[in-house]
């Protein structure tokens, strides 16, 4: 939960994207995701973001949403519409807190990642 002066926003669904750092270490994110037709993605609200250059030498990741942990390929995508598409989507999910957020960084700079499923996978299961 984030609070924001006096006022508590509920953050909605935030999951754990687990990615795998230079040494190999396993590197916990809480992220936001949206399933605009059905295609799961999340957003990076920067370019620069340690999670998203993990991603460029490590594509392959986990994601824990509600204890339910499946593997992924993550992939970037450099396409105006799709971010506009997964930008629109996380304002209908997320609300007064995506809107805050984006009156901190701009929408026009984030990067969707779109993560195409590797295997099935169960809860509790291993993480990278």
């Amino acid at each position: 939960m984030i609070v924001v002066g006096a006022f508590s926003i509920d953050e909605g669904e935030v999951a754990t994207l687990i990615t795998t750092d230079d040494r190999g270490r396993a590197m916990r994110t809480g992220v936001w995701v949206v399933e605009p037709d059905g295609t799961l993605y999340l957003r990076a609200s920067s370019p620069r973001a340690d999670w998203l250059e993990r991603l460029s030498e490590r594509p392959e990741v986990a994601l824990d949403r509600g204890g339910v942990v499946r593997s992924y390929r993550a992939v970037r995508v450099d396409d105006p519409v799709i971010r506009d598409r997964v930008n629109r989507a996380m304002a209908a999910k997320y609300g007064r807190l995506d809107h805050i957020v984006s009156l901190l960084r701009r929408r026009d700079r984030s990067v969707p990642v779109r993560l195409d499923p590797l295997a099935v996978s169960t809860p509790g299961a291993a993480l990278p």
